[in-house]
């Protein structure tokens, strides 16, 4: 009973995500920026999230609050804030969403990325604290790599963090 009842669960969620990614389309004006790793994410959010209200105003920034960064709170966040990504005809002309995205297993950054279209993604760094949830050190390294891979224009990079730079350098990213 437990896997049928998981398919009502599993059909819904794809029709959130699938939403969430029509609300992000029509987003013409809205630069989406992910942000991933194994430590910094919460504080690089911040900081960014900060210049970018100081620069364009708060109504320019959307962003998803605390640690709500895994996929199912980060569609519903687009959800509820469907007014934001709409084209303004008054309001700020450039706006900023700002998310920070988690994961517990290969698989789920992806997941967000291909709702979130991301077009700028910051990899904070990596280290082996979150190696027992995806079960090696490289299963960890492909996983946040996922935001890489979807970024359509730009992505940023600790470059003090070996882990990240040899996936860099053996991706051949440019």
């Amino acid at each position: 009973s437990v896997k049928i009842s998981a398919i009502p669960v599993w059909l819904r969620k794809k029709s959130i995500f699938r939403e969430a990614g029509e609300i992000i389309a029509e987003g013409k004006n809205v630069t989406r920026i992910g942000i991933t790793g194994s430590y910094g994410k919460s504080s690089t959010k911040k900081i960014l999230v900060h210049l970018l209200r100081e620069k364009y105003g708060a109504d320019a920034v959307l962003t998803n609050p605390g640690n709500e960064n895994n996929e199912l709170a980060i569609a519903r966040l687009i959800q509820r804030n469907d007014r934001f990504f709409v084209d303004p005809t008054t309001g700020p002309k450039k706006k900023f969403f700002v998310c920070e995205v988690g994961a517990y297993k290969k698989g789920e950054i992806a997941q967000v990325c291909e709702f979130l279209q991301p077009q700028l993604g910051i990899l904070t760094g990596l280290n082996a604290q979150h190696v027992g949830l995806f079960g090696s050190a490289e299963k960890l390294r492909k996983a946040k790599f996922e935001l890489a891979e979807a970024c359509s224009k730009t992505i940023f990079f600790n470059a003090d963090t070996p882990a990240l730079v040899e996936i860099f350098e053996d991706q051949k990213i440019t």
